[in-house]
């Protein structure tokens, strides 16, 4: 009899084959006191984390989502932070190595769990991946992979790891369904990449699913489906057919340029946190970069960066880019981002306090370190620089004043930069919304964050389970607040884009469109249909629908809309 479960779409699209329950070797991890050869108990952890560094960068990637896996793994594994603290685990405790490691991957991955970004939540299953299959070296056992798989299938697991989706067999893996896992893990983003459809967060699918059990993945709507009909497996081969000839068109509109079909051009570019991401989106057909997220050269290491170590990263972007946009946001650090080699004020409100721009100006070297990097950089491409969490002209006024300092010392210097770069702001607070037209006298550009803006408008903690249905970027609040936004960046001559993870939702882009929205920075996965459905679009159309949208007060007609609407 059919059954239909419920999930979180990780990678969009459709699969139909039999099912393949994964699980790896469980191990149980008991602490052992050691009366002796306590160092050369870490003498065997260094060579597990050795041997396990050996045989990733043996892994031949077949694309870059998959090599900046592996990248990230191995950067991991080299950190000195890592190795010492099981190392002291050892010795303090005169344990075996094993019971060391597992502690401190559980100390690790859950300071990382403990956050509320969902991306950065997501990294403590790369620590958890490393750990395991570190202590399958240390207790040598043989953890199982996907890389000889005997036919095609969809993999039915608790969770699979990074490593497992980095080194499964593509021709074989149909499709998988999780019990566990998030939209923004490495695993989605793999999946992603390699257009296998996946679902995650199913919670207990590996209970209901049998080996063998006929399954159709119907990865668009977030439905596992078990042993179906006839008749609901021809509906899903004809939708499958479709699906091919969408993202046949999607490969063939990719690397155009982003025009409505009356002559509207739109920019279409890419979010990125590292040089890898950035690859990834300029082979998906981006036009650029409209979010550098520069917080992740400094959470990614051990000591504030230097502006030279800044500086070689910006730099390699910017002349990867050539005259493509790359769009570099200063640091944005707290709220539910920390520092492991800085300590910050426990705060009861830390959204609402010292974060972002406000660290940036009370830690005046650190600013000036990035700013200089930045400015260095812009005399290599199309580099702009754009501010986080401003609520006030004054705040710009005070960075203007100190970026012109810092020109001043680099004309000085006779190090050469871009002296007419373009510096920009963030708008997501409601402050920023409000006195818009002022602020946009005094900057370059907008570039609306919509994951913060949501929060702010409508009080609702975007990490909080408890107020996810509260938290929705289509309130008609939010919606009139972007409007408002994008209104007055265009009565100053200025331009408005968007970063925020809205830009990179299909459903809102004819709206955005017809909003006047003049960028869409996006996940890479996304680029190929924001520009497909701009191409197909109508200016004048679209500010129609737009305009229909903002004049309802109310969520649900909103989303009534939005899902009536045949153009997405």
């Amino acid at each position: 009899m059919l059954q239909k479960y419920k999930g979180l779409i990780a990678s969009p699209g459709i699969a139909m084959g039999p099912a393949k329950i994964y699980s790896k070797a469980d191990l149980v991890i008991k602490k052992k006191k050691l009366e002796k050869g306590i160092e050369e108990e870490i003498e065997k952890l260094k060579s597990a984390f050795e041997t396990y560094r050996i045989r990733l960068e043996n892994i031949k990637a077949d694309n870059e989502a998959q090599a900046s896996v592996t990248q990230a793994h191995v950067e991991l594994l080299c950190d000195p932070y890592f190795i010492e603290s099981a190392s002291t685990l050892v010795r303090e405790e005169a344990a075996n190595a094993s019971w060391a490691l597992q502690k401190t991957v559980d100390q690790m991955a859950a300071m990382m769990e403990s956050l509320d970004d969902p991306y950065l939540r997501e990294r403590g299953a790369d620590y958890r991946d490393i750990g395991q299959n570190l202590l399958y070296i240390l207790e040598g056992v043989d953890g199982g992979d996907l890389s000889q798989l005997k036919e095609d299938c969809i993999i039915i697991s608790s969770e699979l790891t990074p490593s497992d989706t980095s080194t499964m067999d593509r021709e074989q893996v149909l499709g998988f369904a999780n019990d566990l896992g998030g939209k923004t893990s490495h695993v989605a983003i793999i999946a992603q990449t390699l257009d296998i459809p996946a679902l995650v967060g199913m919670k207990t699918i590996t209970q209901e699913v049998k080996d063998g059990d006929d399954l159709i993945l119907d990865a668009d709507r977030g439905l596992l489906l078990i042993n179906p009909d006839d008749q609901t497996k021809e509906c899903y081969k004809i939708r499958i057919r479709k699906w091919e000839e969408e993202k046949a068109r999607l490969e063939e509109v990719k690397d155009r340029a982003a025009v409505t079909e009356d002559g509207k051009e739109i920019e279409v570019v890419c979010n990125v946190g590292n040089l890898e991401d950035l690859e990834d989106g300029l082979n998906r057909g981006a036009d650029g970069v409209g979010l550098f997220r520069t917080e992740f050269l400094y959470m990614g290491n051990d000591h504030f960066p230097s502006e030279e170590e800044q500086f070689q990263v910006y730099k390699a972007a910017a002349s990867r880019l050539g005259q493509s946009p790359l769009l570099i946001r200063t640091l944005d650090i707290g709220g539910d981002k920390s520092l492991s080699y800085f300590d910050f004020p426990k705060e009861d409100n830390p959204f609402l306090g010292w974060r972002a721009l406000r660290i940036s100006f009370d830690l005046p070297d650190v600013f000036q370190d990035q700013v200089r990097a930045i400015l260095r950089a812009s005399a290599f491409g199309n580099v702009k620089l754009f501010l986080p969490m401003v609520v006030s002209v004054e705040e710009i006024l005070e960075a203007q004043d100190r970026i012109a300092s810092i020109k001043k010392d680099l004309r000085q210097e006779g190090i050469p930069f871009n002296e007419a770069m373009e510096v920009g702001i963030m708008i997501e607070t409601p402050a920023s919304v409000l006195i818009a037209e002022e602020l946009a006298n005094y900057c370059d550009f907008f570039s609306i964050g919509t994951n913060d803006l949501t929060q702010y408008i409508l009080a609702a903690d975007r990490g909080n389970e408890k107020v996810a249905n509260i938290y929705n970027s289509y309130h008609p609040a939010v919606l009139r607040a972007i409007k408002k936004v994008i209104d007055a960046a265009h009565r100053s001559g200025k331009w408005c884009g968007m970063c925020g993870g809205f830009a990179s939702d299909p459903q809102a882009t004819y709206m955005l469109i017809g909003m006047g929205l003049d960028e869409f920075s996006v996940v890479g996965s996304k680029v190929a249909k924001v520009k497909d459905l701009i191409l197909r679009s109508k200016l004048d159309s679209a500010q129609d629908f737009a305009n229909k949208i903002l004049a309802t007060g109310r969520l649900n007609e909103v989303e009534k809309l939005i899902e009536e609407n045949p153009f997405r």
